[in-house]
Parts: C-alpha cells; structure tokens; sequence
C-alpha cells in the first residue's frame, strides 16, 4: 500500500507507476488533480503563450504576403481556450488514473509518522509514503490585496496596458513575453532573471528582453499604493506605475510535513528520492525543484524504488525548458563542466539553417558540450524556434550514453531543425557541413 500525498505532475506520476507495478496506491489532493502545472502552471500559459503568439505573428506574417488586421486582442475568450485545454486534460488525467485502480480521496492530507497518512474521514495505514506537496504562492502580506498571483493572473478579463512581474524564473519570463506580445508595457523586478541552470543563457535571454522594450528594476519594493486604476510601486529611488503587479514568487507546501524531514526550506531526498525516513519519499517542488519534467522523472524514480527497484534519478538528462522566447538546457552548464572535464564545444547558429531561413527563425544559436577525451555528451543549451523539441534529442543521446560523434553522425531529412543538432556535434571538429571552414 503506497499513499501520495499531492496530486500535481509528480504525485500522480509516482501514482500510476507504483500501479503499474503493481502496488494499491491512495493519491489524496486537496485542490485538483494536475497540481499547479495542469491548473495554474504550464498548461494555461501555454495557452496564454499561443494566443499572444498568434497575434504577433499577424505583423510578422506581411513578410510572407499575408496581410491581416489584428481586431482587439479578447482576454475573455481566451481564458476560456484555457479552461477548455485544462479541465479536457484533468478529466483524461483521472480517467488514467481510475483505470490503473488509483483510489483518489479529495481533502487535505497529512503525514502523521512513518506508516501513517490522516486524511479526510480518518487514517490510512500503509506501507510507503510519497509526498508530492507542491506550492503555492509567496506575498509578502503588506502587498497581498494589490497584487495578483500566478493563479490569479490566468482569470483576468481584460489586457492591462502595463505591468510589473514581481521575480523572475521561467514562469515570470514567460509571463512577461506574454503581456509584451500583446502590447502591454512590462516591468520586471528580479534578482536573478533564471534559474541557475540556465546560466549560460541568461544573458542573452535578457538582452533579447530588453531589445524588445522590457525595463528591468533592480531593487526590493519599498511600498505599493493604489493609484486611480493602476499601482505605483516604489522601488529604491524609482517609481513604477503599473495597472496589475503580478507576484510570480512560489514556495513549497510544507504543511502536514514533519519538521525533521525539512531542510533549509524543503525536504531533502537522495538519488533514490528518500527522505531521511527510508519508507518516505518526496518529489517535485517540496525537493527544491520547480519543474513539472523534474517532478515527473522523480515521481517515476520515487514509485520504483518504493516497489522495490533500485533505480536512480539522473537530473542532468532531464531537460528544462523556457517556452518563450523560446530556450532549452541540459546537462552541465559550461561553467559546472568545465570545473570537471576538458571541455570542448561546438555551435550552430540558426541563421544557417535552411529550414530556419524558411520559417523565418534567424535568430538562435544551438551548443552542445562534450568531454574531449571520450566523447561524452556533458551537456546542450539551445536558444530559438523549436528549441522545446529539439533539446529532446539531445537528452535522449545522453541517456543511451551516445558519444558525441555518435550524435553527428545522425541522418536527418533535409530542410529541418533537427540538422542544426547534428552540425552542431560536428562543428566540434569543424566539420558541420553548413558552416565555413575553420
């Protein structure tokens, strides 16, 4: 008997693979199966994402001689492209679930020891606990009710003219690249625009920001005052004018989660996803890492090792993901790399692609990383059109141990994006066919 506690990307993975396996699983959720991600994450700006898409793409589409005039944009209609998307894939979710005799209990749930889950209408006694908690969202209290949260920012009904985005991270940036499609003004506040893995990027995902008219402020908020219709925002010697503050900050829920399994604001785990008690396990968000790929890889790991396989997780083959502007990463950073391996690189940029030059995709770049001595494929950032897609191939390499001349030797049909993977191994060697000599 394994019970979950938590139901988004990573609980209800751990969910099906444990019956898969065999065991009889209990997934208790207190708000909805899917977690942030189907409900309030990735889903609804993916959504968000591909209608602000569309309606840029109107100016951008004159190139080709097509010529179209963009009606106003209609928030409503596309919050209700939203909920379409996400209730049709929670009702699938379930559907899933149920048919692998999952039994999921709605309510809140609670860790009461090693063997024990309270849940609504009493104890469940078991033999294996996965906690898959998630988050949610993190305001300060003094700026609680002027401001909107990553939930909340997905039910607004009309296109603000400006905005502020409160901390960055992938979510942020995809929210900001959201409102600037569609014309607003946007603000960001934000120590780090990314997370760490993303290091090697960064930069350039800044600048490309700012070349398209995002300001960036530097500063803790002071104060936010309600102005007329909009807030001003006081931010070190700066003021900020904003019709919505969005605050993307989020932190684990650790509710119902014994203390001593806590450390430095999350709940550590080994490679086998234990916490310090050997018949607990955590995934997701509660482990210190905010991405639905991450939790699901983990949830897997979590529900064979709790069946009795001893399978480790590998978070350098799991890749992270930026939708827009579009960006991917793997692996080591160039930086984490080098402090391990004789490093050598090769790059391809997306100007000499022919199907970039097609779809009119020019600017990008794709690197890839390996270890001169044996090959190994250490790591790949991607940044540009299909890099989501692309960066699959790369990780799927790293994971049959593929070397890197391994990987350029892929055959590929020709024009597609994939051909820039296989240059890129080869412009190791200075041999990428779409490429001047070295």
């Amino acid at each position: 008997m394994i019970t979950i506690l938590g139901g988004g990307p990573g609980g209800y993975t751990a969910a099906i693979r444990a019956a898969q396996l065999g065991a009889e699983v209990t997934l208790i959720e207190r708000e909805e199966v899917g977690g942030t991600c189907l409900n309030w994450g990735c889903v609804p700006s993916k959504v968000f994402l591909k209608g602000s898409k569309m309606y840029s793409q109107l100016k951008f589409a004159e190139s080709y001689g097509v010529f179209a005039k963009p009606s106003p944009f209609d928030m409503k209609r596309l919050g209700e492209r939203k909920d379409e998307a996400k209730q049709a894939l929670v009702m699938g979710l379930k559907n899933v679930l149920r048919s692998y005799g999952v039994n999921i209990v709605h309510g809140e749930g609670r860790m009461v020891d090693e063997h024990t889950v309270a849940r609504p209408g009493g104890n469940i006694d078991c033999e294996k606990i996965i906690l898959a908690t998630g988050c949610q969202p993190e305001v300060p209290h003094l700026f609680q009710e002027l401001s909107v949260t990553y939930k909340e920012v997905f039910q607004l009904q009309y296109l603000p003219r400006s905005v502020l985005v409160v901390h960055g991270g992938v979510f942020a940036v995809e929210m900001a690249w959201f409102f600037l499609e569609l014309g607003s003004q946007v603000t960001m506040v934000a120590g780090n625009l990314l997370e760490k893995d993303f290091e090697d990027i960064e930069t350039r995902i800044a600048s490309y920001l700012k070349n398209r008219g995002v300001k960036f402020v530097q500063g803790r908020i002071a104060s936010i005052k309600k102005q007329g219709e909009q807030k001003l925002v006081e931010i070190g010697e700066e003021e900020i004018i904003a019709e919505e503050l969005i605050w993307m900050n989020r932190k684990p829920v650790l509710e119902g989660i014994p203390q001593r399994l806590v450390k430095n604001g999350r709940v550590a785990v080994n490679e086998y996803m234990q916490t310090a008690i050997p018949t607990v396990y955590a995934v997701g968000d509660i482990t210190g890492s905010y991405t639905a790929g991450d939790a699901m890889a983990q949830g897997v790991v979590a529900a064979e090792h709790a069946a009795g396989n001893a399978v480790a997780y590998d978070y350098k083959t799991v890749p992270k993901v930026l939708y827009a502007p579009e960006a991917a990463v793997i692996g080591l950073t160039e930086r984490e790399a080098s402090e391990r391996y004789d490093v050598v690189k090769g790059n391809f940029p997306y100007g000499a692609s022919g199907r970039a030059q097609t779809v009119g995709a020019l600017r990008g770049r794709v690197t890839v990383l390996a270890d001169r001595k044996y090959g190994e494929i250490l790591g790949a950032h991607i940044v540009g059109k299909g890099a989501s897609e692309l960066i699959q191939l790369i990780g799927f390499a790293m994971r049959l141990e593929a070397t890197i001349d391994e990987l350029s030797s892929l055959l590929c049909a020709h024009p597609t994006m994939v051909e820039m993977i296989r240059d890129a191994g080869l412009d190791i060697h200075g041999n990428a066919f779409n490429l001047p000599r070295k």
